[in-house]
Order: C-alpha cells, then sequence, then structure tokens
C-alpha cells in the first residue's frame, strides 16, 4: 500500500503513483484500490464513457485504457486493461479521477492551472486547448513555481480564497513545447499512445502551503487579438464564468447546489477577468508581463 498527499487530501493506494508526493499518516481521506469495471458496450462517437449517479458515484471507461469507479468522495476502484500503457491509466487516476473525488466531497474545483507569484497565486481557466498549461509554463520559464495544472481545488477562507496545491505537472502539445527549453523541466513523460501531449516534470514547484488566489483569468482564443489584453468581469458575468470553467462542469456537465454556491462566494472573493491572448503561441511568454504588470 502506498500514501501520498495530492490536492490537500491523504490518499492510500494500491497502485503507485511515483509522480505524486509521498506521505505517512494515520487516517485516509481516499482509497485507491484494484476491482472489476465493467466496459461499455457501446462507445458512441468518443473513445471513452462517463456514467454518474448523484450523491453515489461517477463511472468513467476509457477504451484500450481502462477504467475507474469514484464513490461518495471516498473511494475509487479502478480496472486498467491489459496491456494498458501504465503511465496513461496513472494519469487517468490523478488527474479525472481525483476531480470527481473533490467534486463529490463538495469541494469546488476548476478546470484550471495556477502559478506561485511570490506567496499569492492567480489562474489559468479553460476549456480543453485554451492554453492553460502553456500558460502556466510561461510562468515557470519566468522563474515562477507551479502549483498545479488542469486541476484546481480552491479553500474558502473567512475573507480569501486559496489555491490548493495539486499535480504540478504540465501537459504541453510540440507546438507549445518547442517554445520552451528543455532544461526548464527535469523529467518528460510520453503519457500514452493516444495522447498528442507529454507531461512535463517542472523544476520549480510551490512549496504546497495555500496561496491566496487573487485573480481567476478566463482563457479566450477565439477571437485573434495583437496582444494579451483583460477584462474584469463582475456580477452575473463573474459567477457565469468559474461556473463554466468547474472541472465538474466541463466533464459531466450538471453541478451540485453545494458547489454552486460556494462558486457565488469565490466570485464575491475573487478577481475574475477575462484575457483575450494571440492565436499564435510563440509570442505566450508575453503573458508573463501583461498578469504580473495587472497584479502588481
Amino acid at each position: 500500500m502506498y500514501t501520498y498527499e495530492m490536492y490537500g487530501l491523504k490518499v492510500r493506494s494500491e497502485i503507485r503513483f511515483p509522480e505524486a508526493k509521498k506521505d505517512t499518516f494515520g487516517k485516509s481521506d481516499v482509497h485507491v484500490f484494484f476491482g472489476n469495471v465493467e466496459e461499455p458496450k457501446r462507445y458512441k462517437k468518443r473513445n471513452y464513457v462517463i456514467e454518474s449517479k448523484k450523491g453515489k458515484y461517477d463511472k468513467y471507461y476509457m477504451k484500450n485504457i481502462g477504467g475507474f469507479i469514484s464513490m461518495r468522495g471516498e473511494e475509487i476502484k479502478i480496472d486498467p486493461e491489459e496491456g494498458a500503457k501504465e503511465k496513461g491509466f496513472r494519469f487517468l487516476i490523478l488527474g479525472l479521477a481525483m476531480g470527481l473525488i473533490l467534486d463529490q466531497r463538495g469541494t469546488v474545483t476548476f478546470h484550471a492551472s495556477a502559478v506561485d507569484l511570490g506567496g499569492k497565486s492567480v489562474a489559468f481557466a479553460g476549456p480543453k486547448g485554451a492554453g492553460k498549461s502553456t500558460a502556466a509554463a510561461a510562468f515557470h520559464a519566468a522563474g515562477y513555481p507551479i502549483i498545479t495544472d488542469d486541476l484546481l481545488p480552491v479553500h474558502l477562507g473567512k475573507k480569501r480564497v486559496y489555491s490548493i496545491q495539486g499535480f504540478p505537472h504540465l501537459k504541453l502539445k510540440h507546438t507549445s513545447e518547442e517554445i520552451f527549453k528543455k532544461e526548464e523541466f527535469s523529467r518528460v513523460h510520453t503519457i500514452s499512445s493516444n495522447e498528442s501531449k507529454k507531461l512535463y516534470s517542472p523544476n520549480k514547484i510551490s512549496n504546497g502551503t495555500k496561496k491566496s488566489l487573487e485573480c481567476i483569468y478566463i482563457l479566450d482564443f477565439k477571437k485573434n487579438v495583437d496582444k494579451y489584453k483583460s477584462k474584469k468581469l463582475s456580477g452575473i458575468d463573474s459567477i457565469k464564468n468559474i461556473l463554466n470553467v468547474l472541472y465538474s462542469f466541463q466533464m459531466k456537465k450538471n453541478l451540485s447546489k453545494e458547489v454552486s454556491k460556494k462558486c457565488i462566494e469565490v466570485a464575491n472573493k475573487v478577481k475574475v477577468k477575462i484575457i483575450k491572448r494571440p492565436k499564435n503561441r510563440k509570442n505566450i511568454r508575453e503573458i508573463v508581463n501583461h498578469v504580473t504588470k495587472n497584479e502588481k
């Protein structure tokens, strides 16, 4: 049995996660164990199937990789297919399965990356392909530690909202990785033969303590612009935009009342901005100057 700390949770697991932070503790929050997860008979247009029963479980199965069932915010039953890439299945559990567990526990969790700006944090949120990991990589290249990528749980304090340390590895496509020097990362992993991205282990990782979340930047690349531009949102626009980038909504297209209510609190305590970026990612490093100037 292996023990880890991730996303603010104590995890006891039958599968090894060498990328995660090891820990020793008594009682665990989440138990990961092997068991039977039935493969769906049909996949329709996608190579995966997700099925949910409110308050009880979320089941996910990916063709040729395997499946899992996240249950009651406490357990993850895993069933990798024989011959499946171990790394690809591991990252499925570290990302999606843990994201669904956090949602079941009522934790506000965004589909976002986050970086440490010297004791405070900013997040970059958006749908798949918006540039969340690339933005975080640009900050890493400029000397800022990574807090998390893809999955950002937050803690709601009395006056502030805090970013919680997640899985600080960056998934980058080859078009993005060419922008950054390989020596800026310690290791490179191929996720799976079906995955177009590689996983990079950053050399600079935040120290694990909660960081005050100053701003959530919603990445917008639909309209081409010459330079980075950001606009602060307020009221219902702020709430709608952060609801749209909740991890559970991105994955399942539904929201619990508990998490939705907490999102309103987040919108009242944290700045939310739309940031438009040029479609050409070659000038991605300019996002660092734009954001740091805005957050002074």
